[in-house]
């Protein structure tokens, strides 16, 4: 298993500007009227902020490979608990969840309804505000 600082690179790398980034993102998404624009037999089509989301994800590097399916067995942390986790954990469920939509389509939207992704992203946040 690759360790936290792997992990926790990606946040410390993160400019201070970030957290204006990440609260401009929940606000999006709090605003946005419907997560999901189309579904069918052919895949989902996100709302813009979420798509935003994603591209922010990828564009500072806080999905980090690994093997995000042993470690969803037992790391998963329900909602309450990731604005206060570890930052590791953080980016590793942030990646949990990126990576489980390419594989079940749909799936990011139920964790985006639940909660998880925006706890995830106070996380973030909290942990910035912190250093």
């Amino acid at each position: 298993m690759r360790p936290d600082t792997d992990f926790e690179a990606p946040v410390a790398a993160l400019p201070s500007l970030a957290v204006g980034e990440i609260e401009q993102l929940l606000s999006g998404l709090r605003s946005e009227p419907r997560l999901v624009v189309e579904a069918d037999f052919q895949g989902v089509t996100y709302a813009p902020a979420v798509l935003e989301l994603l591209s922010w994800l990828r564009q500072n590097r806080i999905i980090v490979p690994f093997d995000w399916s042993s470690w969803a067995e037992g790391g998963e942390r329900e909602s309450e608990d990731l604005e206060t986790a570890p930052v590791a954990d953080v980016v590793r469920m942030l990646t949990v969840i990126v990576r489980r939509e390419r594989f079940y389509q749909g799936s990011l939207t139920i964790e985006l309804r639940s909660g998880r992704v925006q706890a995830c992203l106070r996380g973030i946040v909290r942990h910035l505000k912190r250093r």
